[in-house]
């Protein structure tokens, strides 16, 4: 290998990733422009900041500072044996120095073999086909090659991929994208190793916090110096930041989208059940994915949406994301909505206007009465990441999708409320009840709140034809 050259795809790696999580380690003329594309390209979908070196040209006899400093600061290596391997002193050098790193790291970094069109034996000089080169290289550089021979028989103690003419290329790749994304996931957790005594009090806390009750909460911790007191304001309005009377410092911390890998990461999980997209779906779903803002919540449901789904359904659904303004996030949740049957819609919309964070218990009863067909349609919710349903067998559904179905109610008729087929505040409630008129479109009502109450006569009744749920807190029939 050689000198890093300007412009190169790794000086660009370091400038938009920082240091560099896996170094390529390969024979140029043999495949540069083949086989090494391919996990070069899968791991840079993926998110992984990659070192290959593009430069042909050798200057000097050393391994130039760009280099090794990738080698240094790299996790992983990945070396890629092929015929003509052994016969570059460049090949040779970055695997003995990557191999006394990896023996000096204790486990935290690895190389990862791949034997391609060559046999293991013959890297591990079984064979004349390396043993040749080192004799032919011994002529030169006769104190080096003895620190070539010991890295090349290390690489026995280490499993790989060989890579044969009758095999997929493609698979195996995949298997090597997979076992780097696991390495680098353990590499990188940063929880501490010795946390002691917290789990009562972070259970605790959760229970304070009560994240899916739709209401706001100041939670104060206090106690004895060195515990500290800290209030986390999470907000999508930074207005509210600016609370009157507050002496002390306000540190606005803002939540950015999703890094382009980690986001393409999370779509592929729910669209294919693994980490990095096929081979012909790369492309688009990197295009999706940038489709949905790197919003999490966007890039679940869209890819729950894409599962299992043809080659033209993901090009049409591209097209709808891509026609919808970045800032039109329900719009591009809509369309998961719209995917769903008719049945499967009048549940998603019960429990955005009425039945999140309640019990699933009672809802079914209604929808199996109503031939909503409930099991089938919580399954496809769950599946679509559209709801969840907690270990208590409630339903949980996201704050943006609540805001998405309470939308598509009011958008049935925004000027006339007994044109609605759902009225869920107070206020509206109240004026409906009392409007002396029929209302065929409404089919169901919930009043909470003691502030107001109400009675509600026989005749009262007889205006609401399709009435299916009925709730009223502090109201009484006459």
């Amino acid at each position: 290998m050689a000198n890093l050259g300007a412009g190169s795809h790794g000086d660009a790696a370091r400038e938009t990733g920082g240091e560099y999580q896996v170094f390529l380690n390969f024979r140029g003329s043999d495949t540069r422009h083949g086989f090494t594309d391919f996990p070069y390209r899968d791991l840079i979908y993926a998110g992984v900041r990659v070192f290959r070196d593009e430069d042909e040209l050798h200057e000097g006899e050393g391994i130039g500072d760009n280099l090794l400093h990738a080698i240094n600061h790299s996790i992983l290596y990945i070396s890629i044996f092929s015929k003509n391997y052994a016969s570059s002193k460049w090949c040779l050098r970055e695997l003995a120095l990557m191999t006394d790193i990896v023996s000096k790291s204790q486990g935290q970094k690895s190389i990862y073999p791949i034997f391609f069109d060559v046999e293991p034996k013959d890297v591990k000089l079984k064979t004349s086909l390396y043993s040749d080169a080192l004799i032919e290289h011994k002529k030169k550089f006769l104190v080096e090659v003895n620190d070539w021979r010991k890295a090349l028989e290390k690489i026995d103690e280490i499993k790989g991929w060989n890579v044969k003419k009758d095999q997929s290329q493609a698979k195996i790749v995949e298997s090597v994208v997979e076992k780097v994304l696991e390495k680098l996931e353990t590499r990188q957790k940063l929880v501490p190793e010795h946390l002691v005594g917290l789990d009562d009090r972070v259970k605790h806390l959760t229970e304070l916090l009560d994240v899916n009750y739709r209401d706001v909460r100041l939670i104060a911790i206090y106690g004895k110096g060195g515990i500290g007191s800290r209030i986390i304001i999470t907000t999508r309005n930074i207005a509210i930041l600016q609370v009157e009377g507050f002496k002390g410092k306000i540190l606005p911390f803002e939540m950015l989208k999703m890094d382009d890998g980690l986001a393409l990461q999370l779509f592929c999980r729910h669209a294919f059940g693994r980490d990095i997209p096929p081979y012909d779906y790369q492309e688009i779903s990197s295009e999706i994915v940038s489709s949905t803002g790197g919003l999490p919540l966007a890039i679940e449901v869209t890819g729950s949406l894409l599962r299992r789904r043809d080659e033209a359904f993901w090009k049409e659904t591209f097209v709808r994301l891509r026609n919808v303004p970045e800032e039109g996030i329900l719009k591009k949740l809509r369309i998961s909505y719209d995917d769903l049957d008719v049945y499967q819609q009048q549940i998603f919309l019960d429990i955005a206007c009425f039945f999140f964070n309640k019990s699933k218990i009672d809802a079914i009863y209604m929808w199996t009465d109503c031939q909503f067909y409930p099991e089938r349609g919580i399954e496809v919710l769950t599946n679509k990441c559209l709801i969840k349903i907690f270990d208590n067998d409630k339903f949980w559904m996201h704050d943006q999708l609540i805001d998405m179905g309470r939308q598509i109610v009011r958008q049935e008729n925004p000027s006339d409320l007994g044109k609605r087929s759902r009225l869920w505040t107070t206020n509206e409630v109240l004026e409906i009840i009392k409007i002396e008129e029929r209302k065929d479109k409404v089919q169901a009502l919930q009043k909470n709140g003691r502030d107001h109450s109400i009675e509600i006569t026989n005749e009262d009744f007889e205006r609401f034809p399709n009435l299916r749920l009925l709730e009223l807190q502090h109201g009484t029939f006459c």
